[in-house]
């Protein structure tokens, strides 16, 4: 009996990844969202290349690397995702594909200026 148990534990915990969603990490730039959604809801991420991302973001924590000064940052980080601010997500894709963020770090603001090396 404690066999047959041990062996439906053992194999319910190796069932539970199928059941949660692909968990991925990006980075791209925040570019202008469509008209028809919710403000403060999704958010799209352009890669490199042509990939982009449809983000929803209401569940969301915010993260800011130290290349973004204290000074510059909103008070409430939402308002931070401008279209040209630059960032990494990491997100959890649901059952229909559709990508739930879990993070949100910004690596540089829309307003900020970008500081390049001399070569």
């Amino acid at each position: 009996m404690r066999r047959v148990l041990a062996t439906v534990l053992v194999a319910a915990c190796l069932m539970i990844p199928t059941y949660a969603g692909s968990v991925g990490m990006f980075a791209g730039r925040v570019v202008d969202a469509a008209a028809e959604n919710p403000p403060g809801k999704w958010i799209y991420v352009k890669g490199r290349g042509t990939t982009l991302r449809r983000v929803e973001i209401s569940q969301a924590r915010y993260e800011y690397s130290d290349a973004v000064p204290q000074a510059v940052r909103a008070p409430k980080p939402a308002d931070d995702l401008r279209e040209g601010a630059v960032i990494q997500v990491a997100a959890e894709q649901d059952s229909s594909g559709e990508w739930i963020a879990k993070t949100i770090l910004f690596l540089r603001l829309s307003k900020q200026k970008l500081v390049q090396s001399a070569r």
